[in-house]
């Protein structure tokens, strides 16, 4: 799930259109490459990756699951 919303994070509009089209326009196919390109081999690096990212903006940033949304919770 963590790599999930870093690379929705890091994601750009131009850099998801690139990426669906390079998917074949298959969300699950461009989901499943972010996922791995973000999941580090030891799960503490993809957690500092997701809190070094902040909240997720690719989306319009609206899914309040940020890193600094889960500390206050």
């Amino acid at each position: 799930m963590l790599a999930h919303l870093v690379d929705d994070a890091r994601t750009t509009r131009l850099s998801f259109v690139r990426g669906l089209l390079a998917s074949g326009l298959v969300f699950d196919r461009l989901g499943a490459r972010g996922v791995a390109r973000e999941r580090a081999q030891d799960p503490r690096r993809t957690l500092e990756a997701f809190r070094s990212v902040g909240a997720p903006r690719a989306s319009g940033g609206a899914h309040g699951t940020g890193a600094d949304s889960l500390e206050r919770a």
